[in-house]
Formats: structure tokens, C-alpha cells, sequence
């Protein structure tokens, strides 16, 4: 299931702003050369921030070492090695950009964006939950390392439903498929997922590695690559839907719990399944409802439907582990 957005900007979160998708990477000892459009005029670190947005030649800004007073704008970003000054270099926030959130939340990825606001959704590492912030709350770590031609999901607005598999077509500024991104997300090394090639049954398996995507089936000794792979959390554990059989379908015997889920996509009108480990089979219709049951699966008749938890995508999916 997505996991929990807390949103803790109230007010004033989307109005346009040229902070929007901008932040500052401060390198100690290093000098910016140049001044930017020729401004020499020195100012307090804050002031000169809010004046390089504006100066269409400003890539930094360099301050006495220590200090953020007698700052000026500066055209280039050699980082130059000069202990006595300090480097400011700007740089665009983007999807999959480690950052670290001041105060108390720690660090953790970029993982949506939104157009002309001046805040960000940050994935926290402590915890997994995501939050919004603004852009001045947050410092850039290190920039998302996409490839051309790397295929992951994404959304392409705050409003899509689902996720959708894309290819990268730049990485400067990232575009999906041709369209800059919202959202973001892909697989994790040890994540059980299904796979299948062609038309065959879909079976469970662990992923293990990502750059090209590799499960390793259940029960097989090696890992491949495979047409499909789709996310298997769409699956509830210790959990079945009641009434147990729907009318006109009774247990039956199936291998696994993906068997039993396409039996399900093959019964007009069944909407959820619940498996055991015995191999018993049952199918429920839109009038069940959820009980806690041990060592029971239960899920809907196709992952693919069950919006963010179970999108199918291409087996060359790699790159971000991020959760939205």
C-alpha cells in the first residue's frame, strides 16, 4: 500500500516561485570565478541567493570562508581550490535527487514534484513516509543518476490514476516518455514481484537484480529476465473475504495464490479470491467483506486494477527505490 503523506506546509504552497526547483550545494575552500553579468556588488548570503535567481549569468555564489556576509554573484562553478573563500553553486532539484530535510526528519529522496511551487515531496529514509517541504528546507546531496532509455514508473500528473512503465528520453531535465514527471517509483532488490513471458501464467518470484530487472522464480535455481514483471503487493496476507465461495463457484485445489487470482479473472463478477497454503481455492464476489484469516492470501482478480500496487511493467525496469 502507498505509504503515509503527511503534509506539513498549510498555506502558500503553490504559488509560482523561481525557488521552485532550485537549491544550493556548498563546497568549503573552493572558489567560483567571474563575475555574473559583471555585478560585484556584495550582499548578505541570503540576499545574494535571491538576486542570482534573477541574474540569468549567475551559476554560484562565492562568500569569505565562514562567513555568509560580502557574498557576490559568479559566473562559473570551476571550484577552483582557495581555503580562504566558500562556493555556493546552484543547482535545479529534480526526481530522485538525494536530499537532507532541516530539522529533525533526516534525509531521504525527492520524490515529487510540482510545477512552479516552491515545495518538493520528499521520501524520508527513517521511516518511508513522505512529506512535503519547501525548497528552501531541504539541501542537495547528490543528483539522480538517470540513464537514456531506462525504463521506470511514473506519473505524469498529481491526478493520474495508477502508475504507468516509461522510458527516460532526457535526463536534463528528466522527461519520461517526452513529458517531465510527477512521480516516480520503481523495484528493490528483494522485492517478491510475478513474472512471466509472453502469454503464460503469471508466477511469484524475488527480484535480484535491477539494471536489466532479474527475478529469480520461486523454487528456480538462477535468476532471468522476463517480458513482464509486475508488483505483487496487491496481495493481502493473513486475510480472506467472507462469504468464502460466491454463487455457483465452490473450493477448488490451485498451486499457488497467482493461480488462484486468475481463476478469479476468469469467473464473470469475482472481485476477490482467498488462498491457502492447502491449495484451497475460493472465490468471493463485490458483496464480501475482509476478515483477518492465519495463513491465508487474499487480492483482487487482476493486480493491474488495483491502481498504485500492482501496475505491470517491462522487465528492463530499473533505477530509484522510491515510494510515493
Amino acid at each position: 500500500m502507498p505509504s503515509t503523506v503527511f503534509v506539513r506546509i498549510i498555506v502558500s504552497l503553490f504559488g509560482c516561485s523561481a525557488q521552485a526547483s532550485t537549491a544550493w550545494i556548498k563546497h568549503t575552500g573552493k572558489s567560483c570565478q567571474g563575475y555574473a553579468n559583471g555585478d560585484s556588488t556584495k550582499r548578505t548570503l541570503e540576499a545574494s541567493k535571491a538576486a542570482c535567481l534573477t541574474n540569468s549569468g549567475c551559476k554560484g555564489i562565492e562568500c569569505p570562508t565562514g562567513t555568509t556576509s560580502s557574498c557576490t554573484l559568479r559566473a562559473k562553478t570551476g571550484f577552483v581550490d582557495w581555503s580562504p573563500e566558500d562556493c555556493y553553486e546552484l543547482k535545479a532539484l529534480g526526481l530522485g535527487d538525494r536530499v537532507s530535510v532541516h530539522g529533525k526528519e533526516g534525509e531521504g529522496t525527492i520524490t515529487r514534484k510540482y510545477p512552479n511551487a516552491a515545495v518538493v515531496g520528499v521520501k524520508l529514509d527513517k521511516d518511508s513516509t513522505t512529506i512535503l517541504v519547501k525548497v528552501g528546507e531541504v539541501t542537495l546531496i547528490s543528483k539522480a543518476n538517470f540513464a537514456i532509455g531506462q525504463v521506470v514508473q511514473w506519473k505524469p500528473t498529481s491526478t493520474h490514476y495508477g502508475w504507468e512503465a516509461g522510458k527516460v528520453t532526457s535526463t536534463s531535465p528528466l522527461m519520461i516518455d517526452g513529458a517531465e514527471p510527477f512521480a516516480i517509483r520503481a523495484f528493490k532488490v528483494g522485492e517478491v514481484v510475478e513474472c512471466r513471458d509472453g502469454n503464460e501464467n503469471w508466477e511469484p518470484g524475488k527480484v535480484t537484480q535491477l539494471s536489466p530487472l532479474k527475478v529469480q522464480k520461486t523454487g528456480w535455481a538462477m535468476a532471468f529476465t522476463w517480458d513482464e514483471v509486475r508488483k505483487a503487493t496487491c496481495f493481502e496476507n493473513n486475510k480472506k473475504y467472507t462469504p468464502l465461495d460466491m454463487s455457483g463457484q465452490v473450493r477448488t485445489v490451485n498451486s499457488s495464490a497467482a493461480t488462484c487470482q486468475q481463476r478469479c479473472a476468469s469467473v464473470p463478477e469475482c472481485a476477490h479470491f482467498s488462498w491457502w497454503g492447502d491449495g484451497g481455492c475460493h472465490l468471493q464476489d463485490a458483496s464480501s467483506s475482509v476478515q483477518a484469516a492465519t495463513g491465508a492470501t487474499a487480492g483482487p482478480p487482476d493486480c493491474q486494477a488495483w491502481g498504485s500496487g500492482g501496475r505491470r511493467l517491462s522487465a528492463a525496469d530499473a533505477g530509484l527505490t522510491v515510494v510515493v
